[in-house]
C-alpha cells in the first residue's frame, strides 16, 4: 500500500509540472520554480445513521384511550355511577318523568358544571432514527508545485499552483442511538350540567345527576323553579381540545462497530500571490477549485436491543466500498521561512481551508456521511529552482 500510494505521488508530482509548464510556456524570461513536500492534517467529521428498524411491532407496550368522546352518549342505564375528577355523578334516564326540587336549594340557576377528561391516542410509529457522531483526524502527505507567472509590483510575484495531497480518515469508534416509538396523545375537555338534585318518582331523589342527553330531558322532565324566568333548557355538551402531544413508548437502541477506511485525495491548480516580508520570511495566498477522489471501504456490525428491558433483538452485519469524485475549492495562507535569504531551501507551513460537498457511504444497513469541509494544517521543507 505504501509504495503504491508513493508511486502516486510520484505521478502526480511529474503531471502537475508538466502542467504548469504547458501552462505557463515563455512568459517568463528567468521562470522560477519552488517545490514543496511535507505533511498534512485534516479533520474530518463522520455521521452515522442506521437503517430504521421495522419488526418492533409487537414488543412494546401501547396507551389505550382513556374515555370516549361520547364518554355517556348512547348509555339508558338508571343511576349508573360515572366518576369524574372531583366525585361522582350519576347518568339520569332518558326516558320518563321526574320533578326537580324546589326551594332554596334550586334558586337561581339551578345547574352545575361537571368536567371529564379524555385522552385519546393514535397508533404506534417509529421515528426515524438519530444519527451517532464521531471524530476523525486524516493524515498523509502533499506536495506543491509554483511557478512565477509575473511580477505584480515590487516585490509581489503572481504564481500559478498545483498541489496534490492524501489523508487517510480512519473510524473504529462504537456509537450508540436510539430510535423511539411514539404516540399522538389528544386531551379533550367534555364539559356536562349537572343537577344538584332531583326527584325521580315513587319517593326516590337522586344527587349530582349529569345531563347527557339535553332534548330528552327538557322534553321528558318537568322544571319546577321558585323563579320561572330564570328557567333554561341545560346546554349541550361542549368538547374541547385541551392539549395535543406526542408521547414516547419505548425505544430501541442501536449499538454499531463500525470499521471506515477513506482515502481523500485533492488536486488542485491555482493562483497565488508570493510576497516576501522580512529577513527571509515570505508569505503567499493561494485559492482555486480542487479534484476530490474518495477511496473508501466499510464494514459495519449493528446490534438492536429494547430499551424498556435491555433484551438483545437482532444483529445485522454489512459491507461496502466505492470510489467517489467531487468537485470543491480551496483556500490557502502561506509562511515560507528561510535560515539564508539567500538560501534555495526553506520551510513551508500553510493553513487550508478545504470545501466539498459531503461524502456519502453506504452499506446495507447503515449510511454514513462525511464532513472533510474543514481546515487543516501543514508542514514541510521546499527547494526554489
Amino acid at each position: 500500500m505504501k509504495q503504491r500510494e508513493a508511486a502516486r505521488i510520484a505521478l502526480v508530482v511529474c503531471v502537475l509540472c508538466h502542467v504548469v509548464r504547458l501552462t505557463t510556456g515563455t512568459a517568463c524570461a528567468e521562470p522560477q520554480w519552488r517545490v514543496m513536500a511535507g505533511v498534512t492534517a485534516r479533520p474530518i467529521s463522520f455521521q452515522f445513521q442506521p437503517q430504521p428498524f421495522e419488526h418492533w411491532d409487537g414488543l412494546v407496550e401501547v396507551y389505550e384511550d382513556l374515555g370516549t368522546l361520547g364518554i355517556v352518549s348512547g348509555k339508558n342505564s338508571y343511576n349508573t355511577p360515572i366518576e369524574y375528577e372531583d366525585g361522582e355523578a350519576y347518568v339520569v334516564y332518558s326516558g320518563g318523568t321526574a320533578k326537580f326540587s324546589g326551594g332554596s336549594e334550586l334558586s337561581g340557576n339551578p345547574y352545575d358544571t361537571v368536567i371529564f377528561h379524555v385522552r385519546q391516542y393514535s397508533p404506534p410509529q417509529a421515528v426515524v432514527p438519530l444519527p451517532a457522531s464521531s471524530d476523525a483526524i486524516g493524515l498523509g502527505p502533499y506536495v506543491m508545485v509554483a511557478r512565477q507567472l509575473s511580477r505584480s509590483d515590487q516585490k509581489g510575484v503572481l504564481e500559478l499552483i498545483g498541489r496534490y495531497s492524501v489523508v487517510k480518515g480512519r473510524c473504529s469508534d462504537g456509537w450508540t442511538t436510539r430510535q423511539q416509538i411514539v404516540q399522538d396523545e389528544a386531551t379533550y375537555e367534555i364539559l356536562y350540567e349537572m343537577l344538584p338534585r332531583i326527584y325521580i318518582g315513587d319517593g326516590h331523589w337522586s344527587s349530582h345527576v349529569l345531563i347527557y342527553d339535553p332534548d330528552a330531558f327538557a322534553r321528558d322532565y318537568i322544571i319546577q323553579l321558585e323563579e320561572p324566568d330564570r328557567r333554561r333548557p341545560p346546554r349541550d355538551p361542549e368538547v374541547s381540545l385541551v392539549e395535543m402531544r406526542q408521547v414516547e413508548v419505548d425505544g430501541l437502541v442501536a449499538y454499531g462497530n463500525p470499521s471506515l477506511r477513506l482515502y481523500l485525495h485533492e488536486v488542485t491548480i491555482g493562483l497565488a500571490y508570493f510576497r516576501p516580508l522580512w529577513r527571509g520570511l515570505s508569505m503567499s495566498i493561494m485559492c482555486g477549485p480542487t479534484l476530490n477522489i474518495v477511496d473508501w471501504d466499510y464494514s459495519e456490525d449493528i446490534q438492536w436491543s429494547l430499551e424498556s428491558s435491555q433484551e438483545p433483538l437482532v444483529s445485522y452485519s454489512g459491507h461496502g466500498d466505492g470510489i467517489e469524485y467531487i468537485v470543491g475549492g480551496l483556500a490557502e495562507l502561506g509562511l515560507e521561512f528561510r535560515n539564508d535569504p539567500d538560501s534555495r531551501f526553506f520551510m513551508h507551513m500553510s493553513v487550508s481551508y478545504h470545501y466539498l460537498s459531503d461524502i456519502s457511504v453506504s452499506t446495507q444497513i447503515s449510511e454514513v456521511k462525511a464532513d472533510a469541509t474543514s481546515f487543516s494544517g501543514s508542514v514541510g521543507f521546499g527547494i526554489a529552482l
